[in-house]
C-alpha cells in the first residue's frame, strides 16, 4: 500500500459565478497537509464569467507545482448562478449538472494513469480541517472504502439536511434523511453522499451521474449501487457549506459554522 502522502488526487468541480468565494476555496486546499504537488485540478466553466476565470488563471500561474490544471469552458448549455440568499433547482438544471459532472469524469478517466483518487468538491465548500484530504485517502486505503464524504449540510443555517441520505426502498427511488442513523465522530456506510465526494480510481472510471428528481447526486448513488460500490460518510470530518455571499462574510468575521459538531472543534 502506498503512503497516503504519495497518492495523487484530482479535485474537480463545475464552477460558475463563484468569484465571491473561489479565492478562499483555493486557499483552504493550499492549506491541506496533503502536498499540493500531488494534487491536480479540473474545472467545467461557463462563458461570460471573467471574474471567476481570472481568479483561476492567476492562481494557476502562481502554483506551477500542481500536477494538472485543466479548465474547460462549455458554451453549449446554460450555467446557473444563484441570487444571494436564494437557490432554485429544477429538472433542467439537474440535467445540466449531470452533463457537467459526467464531462469531468470522462476527462478524469482519460487521465486515470496519472491519478489515484478523484475528489468532486463543490466550489462553496471550504476544507477547513487541513487533514481532510489525508483522512479521506486513509479511509479508502485502510478500510477499503470506495466512496467517502465528509459531513456538511445542504442548507445555509439549520441541521435538518445533512449531506447523507438513504433509499426509502430500492436504489433510484425516493430518498430520505434518516436522523436515527446519524452519528457524529464516526465512519459508517450510507446510501447517498453529496457535495464533497471522494472516490477511488475504479469508481471514477466506471460510475456516472444520471438525472434523479431529487438531484444528480442521487443519480450517481443509483449507479454506484448498480456497480456494487459502497459509500461512506465520515463525520470525523466537517466541511462548512457556504451557500451564499452573506454567509461567507459571517464565517470570515469569526462566526465560523456553529453546526460543526462540538467533538470536532
Amino acid at each position: 500500500m502506498m503512503e497516503s502522502s504519495k497518492a495523487k488526487v484530482l479535485i474537480a468541480a463545475p464552477i460558475y459565478k463563484r468569484e465571491w468565494i473561489l479565492e478562499h476555496w483555493l486557499k483552504y486546499i493550499e492549506n491541506q497537509t496533503h502536498p499540493l504537488d500531488h494534487i491536480g485540478f479540473m474545472f467545467e466553466l461557463g462563458p461570460n464569467d471573467s471574474l471567476t476565470h481570472n481568479i483561476l488563471w492567476d492562481w494557476q500561474s502562481n502554483h506551477p507545482e500542481v500536477l494538472i490544471f485543466d479548465a474547460q469552458i462549455d458554451h453549449t448549455r446554460p450555467h446557473s448562478s444563484h441570487e444571494d440568499g436564494k437557490r432554485h433547482w429544477n429538472q433542467t438544471k439537474y440535467m445540466n449538472m449531470v452533463i457537467f459532472r459526467n464531462s469531468l469524469l470522462e476527462r478524469a478517466t482519460a487521465l486515470k494513469d496519472q491519478f489515484d483518487y478523484y475528489f468532486s468538491l463543490d466550489s462553496d465548500l471550504l476544507l477547513e480541517d487541513p487533514n481532510t484530504i489525508t483522512q479521506l485517502i486513509e479511509d479508502c486505503q485502510n478500510i477499503n472504502v470506495d466512496v467517502v464524504s465528509p459531513l456538511s449540510y445542504m442548507t445555509p443555517r439549520d441541521k435538518a439536511y445533512p449531506s447523507v441520505m438513504y433509499w426509502e426502498n430500492l436504489p433510484g427511488g425516493r430518498a430520505i434523511r434518516d436522523h436515527s442513523r446519524y452519528e457524529v465522530n464516526s465512519l459508517y456506510k450510507a446510501d447517498i453522499v453529496m457535495a464533497a465526494v471522494f472516490m477511488t480510481k475504479k469508481v471514477f472510471t466506471q460510475a456516472r451521474y444520471f438525472v434523479h428528481k431529487q438531484g444528480e447526486d442521487l443519480g450517481f448513488a443509483t449507479d454506484l449501487s448498480r456497480l456494487n460500490f459502497d459509500s461512506y460518510i465520515d463525520t470525523r470530518l466537517y466541511v462548512p457549506h457556504i451557500m451564499h455571499k452573506s454567509n461567507l462574510h459571517s464565517y470570515l468575521d469569526g462566526c465560523f459554522d456553529p453546526r460543526k459538531p462540538k467533538e470536532l472543534v
